[in-house]
């Protein structure tokens, strides 16, 4: 009940300064006791210069010997004095985070008096609440036995608040990002107190703070869409707030790290759509993000500045598949944002998503919630990825030791890897490097009586774009067109009797203590006639399938391969390359049947489809699918061979297909107008590769 106008009242400027800048204790529970009517509201502006650079905390008296790091729950279980211990020290944890909130809610109250009464009640009222919760963390924690300052004070909520310049700034920090995630912490730790603990108090006291946090995140909202209705119309909920974080916020710090109150969040008055967003949101805890570019059009975009239309449209409808690389605290510019449903499909497999930003925002530049990014991750180190290394150079902490000519003139050309390998180990390289038409003809005259059929590749080309198979005793009219190329250098290699393709990955990584190769297991990819990628085989290889004996060859020749690939990347890691290679392979049979293995086909020094299967595998690990699976590119040809109008019309014949296997996209079908790309699994053993 609100006092009367006989009662005792305090300046509004005099209550929150005490609050926030008074150095004991008591000065941060002043005014849990006052009704909104005893403070006396007035206009009078709080000077930003004011602000003090931390709140008053002379109370504080850190241990000399405090422990820090946030407890783990295999000890908070123990019934032990080390248990309890850790018990008081969580609690520690969540009363610093009160006096925060306390703190910047005084803040607040100081900065803006023009803000409407019923907001600064509100924000009143949940700073009283959050006294009320500090001092019940105080007493149990002091239960545990652990005291004020026996744990290293954060103030990390006071420093994403400090410089707030409106009071839809608070809203949007505090609100919905710090408060909503404790729904979830709340929650998360009540339940491990009352089941795996049988401390009833502690729950208890969770589920409150739990219950009381729904209504101040409700008492945000209200706010937000009230301040920000015109782009909420046209941004939706989920977009508005996301323009509104400031760096380095992102929408993970909205959510704890295990639970996920869904209820919770509908109790408070958020939208399900908002709900299902922030349930698969990904974003930084605290590291500096990667960029993640796709740009598989890296080898040849200097030599093809306008791409043709189905090209584009392919890389368009690929470029999802950066998602299953990146890590979940990095970003992924795409051209478009694949819809909820995809997203929540994805994140049943791969847990939390990265972080998407789309190219229209950055044309202009790296969008301001990306201050700084540690480095650029593209598809491969073409002309795009160069003109963003050097357009947010500035806003881009580590930049590549190695440049544009290396990459264009050296580590994307076919005809220097197949000299290189020529030359340190001739042994275990097939093949000619082919550098003008007079070289061509000198090679196809020594060989004009050849009947074993060759292929000749350009020097910088994608997908089997340029590949020409040919036998010198017999050219034909495809060959003749290739010759008169102006540019036509390349390689010629023998076409071998291919049993099957493999690739290898690796990852050069630059770490703090220096240069690491990450390595990854040989996994089998499939291509149609014109050498274009189908897909790859994902999981072991049971004994019974087709493919085990390519894979026997392999092992029996994993020395040579890794001899060749080493040499491959000593060469990379002495020019200062950083970043992802695959190399492709083959196995091979000779007349009598018997099988070989070439170690190198092509040399790729960028990502590859192979990379984007073992991440695809993981995922099916994840879920606990550890049969033979398929990552399988479905293209208009395709649709048309099976009588389909549609991609839609080929996802209901897999769900059909549901009882025997089950697949999952790996594109999002929406946006697919010349692929899309799936995983199906549960095949037998013993089955035939279905890609082809």
């Amino acid at each position: 009940m609100e006092s009367t106008n006989s009662s005792p009242r305090i300046k509004h400027t005099d209550l929150f300064r005490q609050i926030l800048c008074g150095g004991a204790l008591s000065d941060k529970l002043l005014g849990y006791d006052l009704s909104f009517g005893q403070i006396e509201w007035s206009n009078e502006s709080f000077d930003h210069a004011l602000i003090p650079e931390l709140p008053g905390r002379a109370f504080v008296v850190p241990t000399a010997n405090a422990d820090s790091g946030f407890p783990k729950k295999s000890k908070l279980i123990l019934e032990s004095e080390e248990g309890y211990r850790e018990r008081g020290r969580l609690l520690h944890y969540f009363a610093n985070h009160e006096l925060l909130a306390i703190e910047t809610m005084a803040l607040t109250l100081l900065r803006f008096p023009e803000a409407p009464l019923e907001f600064k009640k509100g924000v009143f009222k949940t700073l009283q609440d959050e006294q009320r919760h500090m001092s019940l963390y105080l007493s149990r924690m002091k239960e545990y036995g652990v005291q004020l300052g026996d744990v290293p004070f954060s103030y990390y909520f006071w420093n994403r608040l400090r410089d707030m310049k409106t009071p839809l700034d608070f809203v949007v920090r505090m609100s919905m990002t710090f408060e909503q995630a404790n729904l979830d912490f709340a929650l998360e730790f009540a339940k491990l107190f009352e089941t795996q603990m049988d401390d009833d108090k502690t729950a208890k006291l969770l589920k409150q703070v739990h219950d009381d946090e729904v209504k101040h995140v409700g008492h945000g909202i209200k706010w937000f869409k009230e301040w920000n209705a015109e782009e909420i119309n046209s941004e939706g909920e989920w977009g508005a707030y996301l323009h509104q974080l400031p760096y380095p916020l992102n929408a993970r710090r909205a959510k704890g790290s295990v639970f996920f109150a869904a209820e919770s969040r509908a109790d408070a008055g958020f939208s399900q759509k908002y709900i299902d967003s922030i349930r698969i949101a990904g974003g930084s805890r605290g590291r500096v993000p990667d960029y993640y570019l796709f740009n598989p059009e890296c080898e040849i975009e200097a030599d093809l500045p306008d791409l043709p239309k189905v090209l584009r449209e392919k890389i368009e409808d690929l470029a999802p598949v950066m998602l299953w690389i990146a890590h979940s605290e990095d970003v992924v510019e795409l051209p478009v944002i694949p819809s909820i449903e995809f997203q929540k499909t994805m994140f049943e497999y791969r847990g939390e998503l990265p972080e998407m930003v789309t190219e229209a925002e950055v044309q202009k530049g790296l969008p301001s919630r990306y201050e700084v990014v540690e480095m650029i991750k593209p598809w491969g180190w073409g002309r795009r990825a160069w003109d963003c290394e050097k357009k947010w150079a500035s806003q881009i902490r580590k930049h590549p030791a190695f440049d544009a000519a290396l990459m264009s003139d050296r580590f994307f050309s076919k005809a220097y890897w197949k000299q290189f390998l020529r030359e340190s180990a001739p042994e275990l390289v097939q093949g000619h490097v082919i550098g003008s038409l007079t070289e061509f003809e000198s090679w196809l005259s020594a060989n004009a009586d050849v009947e074993q059929e060759f292929i000749f590749k350009l020097s910088k080309s994608t997908s089997g774009r340029g590949h020409v198979v040919f036998k010198p005793s017999v050219i034909d009219e495809e060959v003749k067109k290739l010759l008169k190329k102006k540019a036509l250098e390349g390689v010629i290699e023998p076409y071998f009797d291919k049993v099957a393709d493999f690739s290898v990955q690796y990852e050069i990584l630059d770490l703090p203590e220096g240069k690491k190769i990450k390595r990854f297991e040989p996994k089998f990819f499939f291509v149609d006639d014109h050498l274009q990628y189908l897909g790859a085989w994902l999981g072991p290889v049971p004994s019974s399938h087709e493919l085990f004996p390519a894979w026997q060859a392999i092992e029996r020749n994993r020395a040579t391969m890794t001899r060749a690939h080493d040499l491959i990347l000593k060469q990379l890691l002495d020019a200062g390359y950083v970043g992802p290679v695959g190399i492709d392979a083959l196995v091979a049979k000779i007349a009598d049947g018997e099988l070989f293995m070439v170690p190198v086909i092509e040399v790729n020094a960028r990502y590859t489809m192979g990379r984007v299967a073992h991440s695809l595998e993981a995922a099916l690990r994840k879920k606990g699918h550890i049969g033979p699976a398929q990552m399988r590119f479905h293209s208009k040809q395709e649709l048309k061979r099976l009588g389909l109008a549609d991609f839609k019309e080929l996802a209901n014949r897999l769900d059909s297909d549901a009882a025997k296997m089950g697949y999952f996209p790996v594109t999002p079908i929406e946006l697919a107008r010349s692929t899309w790309v799936t995983v199906e699994w549960n095949l037998a053993p013993e089955a035939p590769v279905m890609i082809k």
